[in-house]
C-alpha cells in the first residue's frame, strides 16, 4: 500500500500471524521495501516469523539466501539487522564475514548487530573489533557489547580464555570511558585474577568509583576461596575511597572475612 502507517500496521500483523511457509514472501517484501519507517517494521516481522521455526539451525536460512543474492548496500544492511535479531550460528557467521565488507554502511550494520548479540558467543569477536578498528564509534560499541556479554554464562569457554580476554581488554583501555567499560566487564568475572586487574584502577581518581565497585563485587564473590587477596583489595579500596556507601560495602566484606577466619580458629 501507499500509506506508510498502513504498511507498518500490516507488517506488525504479519509478524504475529506469519509462519515458516510465509517467510520467503515476507523476506521478498522486505527486500523490495523503500527505505522509510516501514523497513524496520518489516525487519521485525521477519525476525518474529523466523524465530517461530522450531529448528534453530534453519531460522536464518531464507534471510541468508537473500543476503547472498543482494548487492544493494541498504538492503544488505537491513538483512544484517534481521540476522542480528535471529541470532543463530548461521547469522553469527554471516555477520562476522560482513565485518570485512568494503562498504562502510554494511560494516557498520554488522558491528551494531554483533554489539547487541544475545549470548556470550560474540564476546571474542567484539574484543577483536575493539582492538583493531580505527572507528571510535565501533570501538566503543564493541567494548560496550563485550562488557555486557561478560555478565552472561560463558558456555563452553574455558576460564583461562575468559581471563585472557579480560587481560586484553584491560591492556587496551584508553581513556576514562573505555576504562569504565572494562571495569564493568571485570566486575562480572568472579576470579582472583580479575581482582588483580581491577585493583590498580582504584588509584585513578577519574574511574575510582567504578574500580572500587568492581573490586567490591569480585571480592564479595571470591572471599571464601581467596580471603587474603579479597581483604588486601578492600584495604586498598578503603585507603583511597571517600564514598560512604562503597566504604560500607568494603568494610562488610572485611567483617565477613574476619568472622570466617575467627570461626576457623575456633
Amino acid at each position: 500500500g501507499a500509506e506508510p502507517k498502513v504498511r507498518r500496521a500490516a507488517f506488525k500483523a504479519l509478524g504475529r500471524l506469519g509462519g515458516q511457509k510465509d517467510l520467503p514472501s515476507l523476506v521478498g517484501l522486505l527486500v523490495k521495501m523503500q527505505d522509510d519507517g516501514s523497513r524496520r517494521d518489516a525487519e521485525r516481522a521477519v525476525v518474529a516469523v523466523s524465530r517461530k521455526i522450531i529448528d534453530e539451525k534453519e531460522r536464518a536460512n531464507v534471510v541468508l539466501d537473500a543476503l547472498s543474492a543482494e548487492q544493494r548496500a541498504s538492503v544488505r544492511c537491513s538483512l544484517l539487522r534481521v540476522l542480528g535479531g535471529i541470532a543463530n550460528a548461521g547469522a553469527f557467521e554471516a555477520l562476522s564475514n560482513a565485518l570485512k565488507d568494503q562498504n562502510a554502511a554494511v560494516e557498520d550494520a554488522a558491528v551494531r548487530a554483533l554489539a547487541a548479540w544475545s549470548d556470550a558467543a560474540a564476546a571474542e569477536v567484539l574484543l577483536d573489533i575493539y582492538g583493531r578498528t580505527q572507528n571510535r564509534t565501533h570501538r566503543l560499541l564493541a567494548l560496550r557489547g563485550f562488557a555486557r556479554l561478560m555478565a552472561m554464562p560463558a558456555g563452553n569457554r574455558p576460564v583461562e580464555k575468559t581471563l585472557d580476554m579480560c587481560r586484553r581488554a584491560t591492556a587496551r583501555a584508553d581513556g576514562e570511558e573505555e576504562q569504565k567499560l572494562v571495569l564493568s566487564a571485570l566486575a562480572n568475572v568472579a576470579h582472583v585474577e580479575t581482582l588483580r586487574m581491577a585493583k590498580p584502577f582504584v588509584h585513578n581518581e577519574t574511574v575510582r568509583a567504578e574500580a572500587a565497585t568492581a573490586c567490591i563485587r569480585i571480592a564479595g564473590a571470591i572471599l571464601e576461596a581467596h580471603p587474603v587477596q579479597a581483604r588486601a583489595a578492600m584495604d586498598d579500596v578503603l585507603a583511597v575511597l571517600q564514598d560512604e556507601n562503597l566504604r560500607n560495602q568494603a568494610e562488610e566484606i572485611i567483617r565477613k572475612i574476619d568472622s570466617s577466619e575467627a570461626g576457623v580458629r575456633k
